[in-house]
């Protein structure tokens, strides 16, 4: 299993080159960029710089976060995929992720859209995996409906994010229908239980700090034999407010001390 970081968890003070001399001190496997933050680096970067600063690093790019609202079609959402496959390739990233739209779009508009886009991926030698979000007005809101989603689209990966799956409706039975090879990535975060009305992105705490399952998943993770990335995924503004080193080491504590106690 690799242990990767997703820039969101420190995002207000991160920085695409800072990011990857903090993966490299803490021990992560790689990073997962923010698109935000790869867009902001690229307004004074090249794809020279960015292939750069990977390679010479040692630091694994992985699958760039993401391809937004992609299941509406548009001139600038093809535009915005070329963009993105170009980053990902140039970084060494294998695969580019897919958030659906909080829109009420179907499921096969969904599949059209994704279809539309496999040419130009191809091209870059780039995957594309879907991340279903458990928001109920999501477009794709479950584990259920993005393996539907991934049966109509030969070669999609799928990624699971752990608050999406606890915070949601998905069935957590669900993981052990599936071949670990049809997983991108985990995003690893945690969620504790609240009144009824819904989580929001920033209820996210550290791995082991919640009461909603995340051991489970990982039961099932292991079930299927599933040893592929799992990235610190948290965007809990409160956290952000700590320095950034704290806020790495803390990562690499929280998710190390979390894999220990599931036997992985």
């Amino acid at each position: 299993m690799r242990v990767g970081y997703n820039q969101a968890t420190s995002m207000k003070h991160s920085s695409l080159e800072d990011d990857v001399g903090l993966c490299k001190a803490y021990g992560f496997d790689g990073l997962e960029m923010q698109t935000i933050l790869m867009d902001k680096y690229m307004f004074t970067h090249s794809l020279d710089d960015l292939h750069d600063l990977f390679k010479n690093s040692g630091i694994k790019a992985l699958p760039v976060n993401a391809f937004t609202d992609f299941n509406i079609q548009s001139g600038e959402n093809r535009k915005r995929l070329q963009y993105l496959c170009g980053c990902a390739q140039a970084a060494g990233a294998e695969a580019l992720i897919l958030v659906p739209a909080l829109q009420n779009i179907s499921l096969e508009q969904t599949v059209e859209a994704i279809g539309g886009y496999a040419a130009t991926a191809a091209e870059h030698g780039v995957r594309l995996a879907l991340e279903f979000l458990g928001f109920a007005e999501s477009s794709v809101k479950s584990l259920e409906e993005a393996i539907f989603v991934a049966d109509q689209v030969p070669d999609l990966k799928l990624v699971l994010d752990c608050a999406h799956i606890m915070g949601g409706i998905t069935d957590l039975s669900s993981i052990l229908k599936l071949r670990p090879e049809r997983i991108e990535a985990v995003h690893i975060n945690d969620l504790r239980r609240k009144p009824p009305g819904g989580y929001s992105d920033s209820d996210r705490v550290w791995p082991g700090d919640g009461d909603m399952g995340l051991s489970e998943i990982f039961e099932n993770l292991k079930v299927i034999g599933y040893e592929g990335i799992v990235s610190v995924e948290l965007f809990n503004e409160e956290y952000w407010e700590w320095p950034t080193e704290e806020i790495y080491r803390t990562a690499m504590g929280k998710a190390a001390a979390f894999f220990r106690g599931c036997g992985y």
